[in-house]
């Protein structure tokens, strides 16, 4: 619903999705990058259990 609602007012989601397990700065310049794609940024984590 929220994302049906930031699409009728036009703006444009990025999703991004893997596994980010020790947060490091080439995770941190590739949202950046991501983000640079749209409006709204959106991330997924794939659960440890699935790595």
């Amino acid at each position: 619903m929220l994302f049906s609602k930031l699409k009728s007012e036009g703006k444009k989601i990025v999703h991004c999705h893997g596994v980010f397990d020790l947060l490091h700065v080439g995770h941190i310049k590739h949202f950046k990058e991501a983000k640079t794609f749209g409006d709204i940024l959106v991330v997924s984590i794939t659960p440890d259990e699935f790595v």
